[in-house]
């Protein structure tokens, strides 16, 4: 019989909503850096390219692959008993929405110094 206390970390401790808010913000920081990779159209790194290869060959948006390969991951993760906690579950979703919003938010800039920009941006945030 499976428990979901067997592969759950339990979530307590002192300061957990300053943590959590910290968490969150770092997550969404991270997804609008990826997607400003993903509009510089410069290159990224390889998971960001096997989530863009899956978008632009299976359709759905690279935020949305960015969700659904981190949940096969995690899946992956139940055999070998690694347990994980919500933060875990919560980047598995924030990133993937914060680099959609951002795709979205965000134009192809035509100028290659703008776009180099977007690149140094994406990476350093």
């Amino acid at each position: 019989m499976i428990t979901i206390q067997r592969y759950f970390v339990p979530v307590s401790g002192p300061f957990l909503l300053r943590r959590s808010m910290r968490l969150m913000v770092g997550l969404v920081v991270f997804g609008i850096g990826i997607g400003l990779m993903v509009q510089s159209n410069l290159g990224l790194a390889p998971w960001d390219v096997l989530h863009q290869g899956l978008a632009i060959n299976f359709g759905r948006t690279t935020g949305q692959w960015t969700i659904i390969v981190s949940f096969v991951v995690l899946l992956l993760w139940l055999p070998i008993r690694e347990r994980y906690g919500l933060g875990t579950l919560i980047n598995a979703v924030m990133i993937g929405l914060a680099l959609d919003a951002t795709v979205t938010v965000v134009v192809i800039p035509d100028s290659l110094a703008v776009r180099i920009a977007l690149m140094v941006a994406g990476s350093i945030s």
